[in-house]
């Protein structure tokens, strides 16, 4: 299948509000802080580790959070829907999240927590998928991390507070275009953005 093209403008991306790096940078460490503090608080690998092996997404692990959700990944290769909602169940428990959202989808669970946590509103997002698949993102992690830098961070963090992101394009986008294509400018993370 032909891949769909979308047609955009470097306007369309950077429009909105900015902030400066240094902003950014300490909201990014201050997401990273309370984040860790709701993960630890909660005890919250403790009971992922009861359905499989938990990895937490690569915004936390690289700690260029834009936003207060946490995603996390537990590779189960024997997981069914008994033992997901007993999950479900326990996260209630846990967290008392005022919205769930469960999904079935081939080869995924995923369950989706909206809380307000210390008067800030969270969500956290719990994906259940085949150990294979996990063990692939834990590896693509590590090469991120031996890649990053903190001008590479910087540059993470001032694409993902565009207008554009989460629009136009994710932050696998991101990741690939700043950590492994080496993009460090707006004028070029566009072109590279045409290309794919």
């Amino acid at each position: 299948m032909k891949k769909k093209r979308i047609s955009i403008t470097i306007h369309d991306l950077w429009i909105g509000e900015s902030k400066n790096m240094n902003e950014l940078l300490s909201y990014s460490s201050e997401l990273k802080h309370e984040a860790n503090q709701l993960v630890v608080s909660n005890h919250l690998l403790d009971l992922l580790r009861e359905y499989g092996c938990p990895l937490s997404g690569e915004s936390f692990e690289l700690n260029v959070m834009t936003n207060r959700l946490i995603n996390f990944y537990v590779g189960n290769d024997e997981m069914d829907e008994e033992s997901i909602f007993h999950m479900g169940y326990q996260l209630t428990k846990r967290f008392n999240p005022y919205k769930m959202i469960f999904a079935n989808e081939k080869d995924k669970y995923q369950w989706s927590l909206y809380m307000i946590q210390k008067g800030e509103e969270w969500k956290l997002d719990i994906s259940v998928l085949p150990e294979n698949i996990v063990k692939g993102k834990v590896e693509k992690q590590e090469l991120l991390k031996s890649l990053l830098t903190e001008k590479k961070r910087e540059c993470i963090l001032f694409f993902k507070q565009q207008s554009g992101y989460n629009r136009y394009y994710t932050s696998d986008h991101v990741y690939k275009a700043v950590l492994e294509d080496d993009i460090h400018d707006d004028m070029s993370f566009f072109m590279w953005l045409q290309r794919q």
